[in-house]
């Protein structure tokens, strides 16, 4: 599969099944499949899971497990959650407020939960030193590609 993020052209004619799940199509620029190349390798190697704009804490929970499993991080990656009163569970909050608590635990123990944005309704994330995610940031500037941390 890595030979595919260098040879675009090999991934494009490799993924044809997930062309309207992607939205590439023969129009699209070379760079952008390259940057969809590399979302999948991550994905199908573990280092990072796409979540559902609307998906469970327990589906981030597991995703962040097959992550930590393979990367070998050991942190506690659960949530502060006093600030919930009596009538309110973990699993009506949000997605994105969800990923925003386990973002601010995953920095005080010296990593980013970060996501590579794709331009969907959906989060691709891999937890990685802090140290990491701020080069990773430096090394995109200008490139028109992004990603941010929780």
């Amino acid at each position: 599969m890595l030979a595919h993020v260098e040879r675009y052209q090999l991934y494009y004619q490799d993924k044809t099944r997930d062309y309207p799940y992607r939205g590439i199509n023969e129009d699209t620029p070379k760079e952008l499949i390259r940057w969809f190349a590399m979302i999948d390798v991550l994905e199908e190697h573990a280092y990072a899971e796409e979540i559902d704009w609307r998906d469970s804490a327990e589906n981030i929970a597991a995703s962040l497990s097959r992550i930590k499993e393979k990367t070998g991080i050991r942190i506690d990656t659960g949530m502060d959650l006093s600030f919930l009163d009596g009538n309110e569970t973990v699993e009506e909050l949000e997605t994105e407020r969800i990923l925003n608590l386990i973002g601010l635990n995953a920095v005080e123990h010296g990593y980013s939960l970060m996501n590579i944005d794709f331009d969907s309704d959906s989060y691709v994330i891999c937890l990685v030193p802090n140290k990491v995610y701020k080069q990773c940031k430096k090394l995109l500037q200008g490139t028109g590609f992004t990603i941010s941390s929780f």
